[in-house]
């Protein structure tokens, strides 16, 4: 049987208490990987990520001549590019297979845009069919030779030069694009203005802050991710408790974070002690209001604790989860109706309102897309209900790769 193929089998089990670490964060190591990858010199980053995202980005860094040393949970980035960047041929095409990560690829390739050498990206997934196109058009006005067509997804040759000091950026779909110029294009006193700045406005200020750290810093932290921490504790507050040891405060730089003050003002028994954050489920919650626009990915986990509230809650600002991993809108509102919740999509409003209702007793099998997002929360709804087998569950590596041997 191909892991394709293969299944996770869930239980039905409303019972949690458990004792957890999760994962740190793969947005600021790989926004920090990319600035090591410039500075002139070596660079630790202390608690990276396990995502497959990052462990991807470190590949492509290697394969284009970064020396990059591994040492149990932290790395040393070495030596600096596009100075180790290795001699080719005029005509040589480098490809680079980069994985179905936004971050891995939206920071790459402006990184790869300081070189000389001509680079071809391969994505994988649905990576090749997420929007490209404002990163394309920005690099051609930098002077980057860009070839995007039916055979290739993108290859590019610098390198860059600069033309003005202020390059605009489109951020109405993703913040990724003036992400990956602002990390690389700082060390050339260039300002990125971010345009249509209307979604993951703490992603950006993430970017900035780091950018400032750099220029002193030369040893970093990585924190705690908390896109992955809202499954444990969107769990828990339904229907247990959980410690998680390794998260002691708020990341103001994490926009999921606002987790933390939803369950508070949710009444959930909630707290930051020496040993971590507490949090445990003292009855039914009520439904909510939210806006989301500078949290997309905390949505799908917002679904869980809305499916089973009491009454309607209102999530806006959903329209963006459209241009994810994959539309994570449509297989949302196909996830609640499997599960017999009802819901719908108000375009006018771009809000997404859920009807909560007690958990059913039947087993829901759920073959979700490759998107790790949709495989997790997929799971809370089936250890919630009547379990189930759950499809492409191996997409969790991206981000959580630990995420069934916590949950179990």
């Amino acid at each position: 049987m191909s892991l394709k193929d293969s299944f996770f089998k869930v239980s039905k089990n409303r019972n949690f208490d458990k004792v957890i670490s999760i994962p740190t964060s793969k947005s600021f190591a790989n926004r920090a990987l990319i600035l090591a990858s410039i500075c002139k010199d070596p660079v630790v980053i202390n608690e990276i990520s396990e995502s497959s995202d990052v462990k991807n980005l470190i590949k492509c860094l290697r394969q284009v001549g970064l020396d990059i040393e591994e040492s149990e949970s932290s790395v040393i980035v070495k030596n600096s590019f596009p100075s180790c960047e290795y001699e080719t041929s005029s005509e040589e095409i480098v490809d680079i297979l980069t994985g179905d990560g936004g971050t891995t690829n939206r920071f790459l390739i402006p990184l790869l845009a300081l070189g000389k050498n001509r680079y071809n990206l391969i994505p994988s997934e649905k990576m090749k069919d997420r929007p490209m196109d404002e990163m394309d058009k920005i690099l051609r006005d930098l002077s980057v030779d860009v070839v995007r067509n039916e055979h290739t997804w993108f290859t590019l040759q610098g390198p860059l030069k600069l033309h003005k000091h202020v390059i605009e950026v489109d951020c109405s779909i993703s913040t990724q694009f003036a992400t990956g110029l602002a990390l690389v294009l700082d060390q050339f006193h260039a300002e990125v203005e971010p345009l249509n700045l209307s979604t993951s406005t703490p992603y950006w200020e993430m970017t900035l802050n780091l950018i400032e750290r750099f220029r002193t810093e030369r040893v970093f932290d990585n924190p705690v991710d908390f896109s992955s921490l809202g499954y444990p504790l969107a769990f828990a507050a339904t229907a247990g408790e959980v410690r998680v040891t390794n998260c002691r405060g708020i990341d103001r730089y994490q926009a999921d974070s606002i987790i933390i003050k939803l369950l508070e003002n949710l009444g959930v028994s909630l707290s930051f002690e020496r040993d971590g954050i507490n949090v445990r489920h003292v009855g039914r919650l009520s439904g909510f209001q939210l806006d989301c626009f500078d949290c997309p990915d905390l949505i799908p986990t917002l679904c869980f604790l809305a499916a089973y509230a009491e009454g309607n809650t209102i999530i806006r600002g959903v329209e963006v989860l459209k241009y994810k991993e994959c539309d994570r809108l449509e297989e949302m509102l196909h996830m609640l109706a499997e599960f017999k919740v009802e819901a719908y999509h108000d375009e006018e409003t771009d809000s997404l309102i859920i009807v909560g209702r007690e958990p059913i007793e039947e087993e829901v099998d759920y073959n979700p897309p490759v998107d790790h997002r949709m495989a997790m929360v997929a799971y809370l709804f089936q250890r919630y209900n009547g379990g189930g087998k759950l499809f492409n569950y191996h997409s969790v590596d991206k981000s959580f790769n630990t995420f069934f041997d916590i949950m179990e």
